[in-house]
């Protein structure tokens, strides 16, 4: 029988939570930072006061004349019963509260009690309020994380990307500063690609439903839970059957439901974040080559077996991209990559940071090798490869090690136009592919000795 992890007690329960409405007891600083939370989740806010607006900070009388907040009365002078049944009051005629939250435990002239703090909890729990009370945790059923919104780097607007980091009790103040630090090593681009991840969803979405109305896809087999990321499995890696021309509107949804996972997983946030819609489109269609590559390069070229290749042919470089870090490429590889290359094929684990040394000007296309499309991906990849050698471009293809990259990639097809270079010892630094149709004696300027392991 399978073992699976045991749980370890202590955590919290971190939710992305939305709720329609939000009650705040009290009308200081703090009263004004949740409301302000609450508000940039799309809540109704209510806050009750002593005093109500007169005596609230100068943020929440700003909100309040801006109709952002409501603000009520909450003065007695009947003490705690008086109060507590103008609560009960309340609640009666303002329904749908689903959180509360009690801020006036920490500061004066209204310092809340304890035994006011619980009489107050009570009241909410009994009508299904959960309830957050300042510095008494055993009066609290959630606390809030350090939460950090990103803003879009391009309109300077908040950006749907947030970050909320918690110690679970064991430290505010801790919990603020890590999340300082984390904040600044997230790249700036990080909210465009999370913005065109979203975009890409709803595309998703939009062509199953379409699929839908025309009575092709059953509501079960929408493929939802695909999209829904945050609810499907740990990996977007499960294996699913190879793709062919003839895939129905079921296996298409499905397709597309993986495929927005394995982008949102693999590709790089560069990549992610310059995405255009009608990349978009494209990547979600996917077309399947109809006919064997081997075919498809038959009238590639009109040279004949004799013939030597034309001064204007390109060059397509197959390079390895090293450990990860830049630094470690081989020199051949930085020169390829930073001097040399027209357009960049890159696998999609290639890491980021080496991808960023390509200069701007220079197209870069990510394998589309999703589950499924791994055969089809490959052939596309290299129709692109040779079409743009034969256009007279340098072509870069990148992997990830292991090399050799030889047995991989059909040495056969590739070599009337490769140049191998990789970082496996066993198969040396630089490797020239064997023309078998055509000289490849003109097609390199690079030697070994320019490549440093």
């Amino acid at each position: 029988m399978l073992e699976y992890p045991e749980p370890t007690k202590g955590a919290s329960l971190i939710l992305a939570f939305r709720p329609t409405r939000v009650l705040v007891l009290g009308s200081g600083p703090l009263a004004a930072s949740r409301a302000f939370s609450a508000l940039e989740a799309d809540s109704e806010v209510h806050i009750l006061a002593h005093g109500g607006l007169d005596s609230a900070c100068e943020e929440i009388k700003w909100r309040a004349s801006r109709s952002q907040v409501k603000v009520s009365d909450w003065s007695s002078n009947g003490g705690d019963t008086q109060e507590t049944t103008a609560l009960e009051s309340f609640l009666d005629v303002t329904p749908g509260i689903s959180l509360a939250c009690i801020t006036d435990t920490a500061i004066h002239p209204h310092r809340r009690s304890r035994e006011s703090c619980e009489r107050i909890y009570r009241i909410l729990k009994a009508r299904n309020i959960q309830v957050n009370t300042t510095d008494i945790p055993e009066l609290c059923d959630f606390t809030f994380t350090s939460t950090h919104r990103f803003s879009d780097p391009t309109t300077s607007k908040a950006s749907p990307l947030q970050l909320g980091v918690t110690t679970n009790g064991q430290g505010c103040r801790l919990a603020s500063r890590l999340r300082r630090d984390i904040v600044s090593k997230v790249p700036p681009h990080a909210t465009l690609a999370v913005s065109n991840i979203g975009k890409l969803r709803s595309l998703a979405k939009d062509k199953a439903s379409e699929s839908k109305g025309k009575g092709q896809l059953h509501v079960e087999d929408d493929g939802t839970d695909e999209i829904e990321e945050d609810s499907a499995v740990s990996t977007p890696n499960r294996p699913v059957p190879s793709r062919s021309t003839s895939e129905t509107a079921v296996e298409s949804a499905r397709r597309r439901m993986k495929w927005v996972a394995q982008v949102s997983e693999y590709w790089p946030l560069t990549k992610l974040s310059s995405l255009t819609e009608a990349e978009m489109n494209e990547l979600l269609e996917g077309e399947v080559p109809e006919t064997p590559l081997t075919q498809s390069l038959m009238g590639i070229s009109a040279l004949s077996i004799h013939s030597l290749p034309s001064s204007n042919r390109g060059r397509i470089f197959l390079v390895g991209s090293g450990p990860g870090h830049p630094s470690l490429l081989t020199q051949a590889t930085h020169t390829i990559l930073t001097r040399l290359a027209d357009l960049v094929l890159s696998d999609k684990l290639v890491p980021d940071a080496v991808l960023a040394l390509i200069p701007k000007s220079v197209e870069v296309r990510i394998a589309k090798k999703f589950p499924g499309n791994a055969e089809g991906a490959q052939m596309e990849m290299m129709e692109a490869a040779i079409e743009a050698a034969n256009r007279g471009l340098t072509v870069v293809r990148v992997r990830l090690p292991p090399s050799p990259f030889i047995p991989l990639i059909a040495p056969n097809l590739w070599s009337p136009l490769c140049v191998i270079f990789s970082s496996n010892k066993e198969t040396q630094s630089y490797t020239v592919a064997l023309a078998k149709k055509f000289s490849t004696s003109a097609h390199t300027d690079l030697s070994p000795s320019s490549s440093q392991e």
